[in-house]
């Protein structure tokens, strides 16, 4: 790669997916996870989900998909008494 395609890629936690790696588009991963592709594209862009991006395509790898859902179940356990998904009042 040039200087001027790495400078393109924002990796948000790997440097560099190898070639062996399939990248998922935002609906692919939603759909794996059972979210909503623009939740998932704004926890990316706010950096709490691992995710490669090149301009403003945001793309996952499996390492990123089980990644995100150990996250999400921490989260769910950890909620304080709350369901998922559910604002306190």
């Amino acid at each position: 790669m040039d200087e001027s395609t790495t400078s393109d890629i924002d990796p948000g936690v790997d440097a560099e997916p190898s070639a062996d790696q399939v990248l998922l588009t935002p609906e692919q991963a939603a759909a794996l996870l059972n979210l909503n592709p623009l939740f998932l594209k704004r926890q990316a862009r706010a950096g709490r989900f691992p995710h490669w991006r090149t301009g403003k395509l945001y793309r996952f790898t499996r390492e990123h998909i089980a990644e995100i859902a150990r996250l999400g179940s921490r989260t769910a356990t950890t909620a304080a008494g709350r369901a998922p998904g559910r604002r306190s009042r």
